[in-house]
């Protein structure tokens, strides 16, 4: 923004103190002067009806009571018939205190008895007033005493009055001073002063709210007007800087395709001199066909000024070629009618063939995957069928020379079965990852029993729990109903994920817990398999459901497995509909839940529904 702004703001600030001082200022002057005016008239006319009511009578004071002292004063009786008498006149009028002084200046009476006998004979006002002259003045008291007695913190005017002789032509015999208590008053000066300054700079406010809006809208439209100029005496610079310095090539054509000028990134891009350029178009690099294709788009645009792009294959003087993204700018003239073009040409021919190599080796990378994974299919189906004959031949002897075997024997033979079993588990992993990778999983998606299904699994995984000396705790209600899923595949997730909690705690607490939940618009079995076992870190947490993957590499050498059990599992739950989810801590053991599908409660057992789930499912 301009500083026209800020200045009218500090200017106008200053400015608003100054009149709303300035004008409270007068009016206490003005108020002072009114009252100022006004009370010495009023004691002008007290000192007028004193001269005319009770002064003729004691005139003669004056001369009979010259040179006395104040104890002489105070006891003479003349003075205490006069002090009646002014008491008597002044107490119904605004007056508190009343003095006379003789010409030379002594106080022969004050309402206040301290103060006879004063020589006041060097007091401006007494002097004033022997000459003719009314003198006041307005003081702060902070004690003052009156007719009534002492009062406190007021303020009091006071007259000096010349007072003259019994009749026409009298010359000034004493000076009468009178005082008033105009504390109220002032009071009232000062709550007015007040308003009007409040209601002045309320005024001033609002006169400054409105020439704000309008000096600010003034400063943005000069500040607007500032910059366009500035950007209009910068453009050609900085079209020149841009036009020489870009990276990208810049033509600039006239309407019919001629090229009029070239910035240094054309003859490099293109391998053409400048002069080369000059005169000719665009088809020295460019397909024409490509280049039609690209002008017809452009000229059919509903609106000229529309730049259009496309990527076109060019190629270089050379002979070689390469790939550019085009935008054409139309050049218009005052009327809006387009004179020219400015084609700017980006090179992407490395990004291009850097694509193609990308999508290539993705391609080799998907084509290599499948192959394996058909491989592992093929080769666990080899694999399975001589095992499983050895499992076979080793349980068919312990069962026919088992009172036979000697102790070292039959341990061998357990060996065996051990060893064979738990191959056989690694084989049908892998053949389950391959079946899912490779695509697609049939899937008998039936309706049964959550409970039935439950008491099986449990009577599988009891053992495996046992191994570790752990105990495992079930909470399933025999009355949860029935859900939709494919029992092989979810007694499989089961098994595994109780397989892995049995696994991975020694002497712990193992429980499956089965409930039913209405959530996200559907109802769900909740299966949620806790234990306290060694636990998972949070950043390790991902990595459970990738395929050959456990969360700690130490635990493969420790607990064994290959790594696929949970990852068979989240896809297994994922082709059913459903999803696990996992939380842990280390030290603090692990919590998997897994939601899957449930039927209503009120449902029958329906004929099972077969579907084919791909391995994006």
């Amino acid at each position: 923004m301009f500083k026209l702004l800020r200045y009218f703001s500090i200017t106008s600030l200053v400015a608003f103190v100054v009149v709303v001082a300035l004008l409270a200022g007068f009016y206490r002057q003005s108020a002072l002067a009114d009252l100022s005016a006004m009370q010495e008239r009023q004691h002008v006319a007290l000192t007028q009806v004193f001269s005319n009511s009770i002064w003729p009578t004691h005139a003669p004071l004056m001369a009979a009571l010259a040179g006395l002292g104040p104890a002489e004063l105070r006891a003479r009786p003349e003075i205490a018939r006069l002090r009646q008498d002014v008491l008597a006149q002044m107490r119904d009028t605004s007056a508190i205190k009343v003095k006379i002084y003789r010409p030379d200046g002594a106080t022969i009476f004050s309402t206040e008895q301290a103060e006879l006998g004063e020589r006041q004979a060097d007091n401006a006002g007494v002097v004033a007033g022997l000459a003719g002259q009314v003198a006041s003045e307005l003081t702060h008291s902070a004690t003052f005493n009156t007719f009534d007695g002492v009062i406190e913190n007021r303020d009091v005017f006071s007259s000096y009055i010349p007072l003259r002789g019994p009749g026409p032509g009298a010359g000034i015999v004493g000076v009468f001073e009178i005082y008033t208590d105009v504390t109220p008053f002032l009071q009232q000066i000062a709550s007015t002063q007040l308003r009007v300054a409040g209601g002045v700079a309320l005024a001033l406010a609002a006169l400054y709210a409105v020439l704000f809006v309008i000096v600010r809208r003034a400063d943005r439209i000069l500040y607007r007007e500032a910059l366009a100029r500035q950007s209009a005496a910068e453009r050609p610079w900085r079209q020149a800087l841009t036009f020489e310095n870009t990276h990208d090539s810049v033509v600039v054509t006239q309407i019919d395709g001629a090229i009029i000028d070239a910035n240094p990134a054309t003859e490099r891009i293109f391998g053409y001199a400048r002069g080369q350029l000059l005169g000719g178009d665009l088809g020295l690099w460019y397909r024409p066909a490509e280049l039609s294709r690209l002008r017809a788009d452009f000229d059919a645009a509903p609106e000229r000024a529309r730049p259009s792009a496309g990527a076109l294959p060019f190629t270089r003087q050379d002979g070689t070629t390469g790939v550019c993204e085009v935008i054409a700018i139309p050049l218009l003239g005052e009327r809006g009618e387009p004179f020219g073009r400015i084609w700017i040409s980006h090179d992407i021919t490395e990004r291009t063939r850097s694509e193609a190599a990308l999508i290539r080796a993705r391609d080799a990378a998907e084509a290599a995957s499948q192959t394996k994974s058909v491989f592992l299919a093929n080769m666990s189906h080899e694999l399975r069928t001589p095992l499983t004959a050895i499992i076979g031949y080793a349980d068919l002897i312990e069962q026919e020379c088992a009172a036979t075997l000697d102790p070292a024997a039959a341990e061998g033979l357990a060996c065996i079965q051990s060893a064979g079993r738990h191959l056989l588990a690694l084989i049908n992993d892998l053949l389950d990852i391959s079946r899912i990778e490779v695509g697609p999983v049939d899937l008998a998606i039936g309706t049964l029993a959550v409970a039935d299904l439950v008491d099986e699994v449990i009577e599988q995984a009891r053992p495996l729990a046992q191994q570790n000396r752990n105990t495992l705790e079930v909470h399933c209600d025999p009355d949860l109903g029935f859900m939709s899923a494919d029992p092989d595949k979810l007694r499989q997730v089961l098994l595994n994920v109780l397989g892995n909690a049995a696994k991975f705690t020694s002497q712990g607490q193992i429980s499956l817990t089965v409930a039913r939940e209405a959530s996200r618009g559907g109802e769900w079995v909740r299966f949620g398999i806790a234990d306290t076992g060694i636990g998972i870190a949070r950043e390790q947490i991902e990595q459970l459901f990738q395929p050959f993957t456990q969360a700690d590499s130490s635990a493969t050498r420790k607990y064994g497995g290959a790594g696929l059990g949970l990852a068979i599992s989240r896809r297994f739950c994922e082709m059913m509909g459903g999803h696990i989810t996992v939380a842990s801590e280390p030290g603090m053991g692990s919590v998997f839940i897994i939601y899957l599908p449930a039927l209503p409660a009120s449902a029958l057992t329906p004929a099972p529904l077969a579907r084919e789930v791909g391995a994006a499912a």
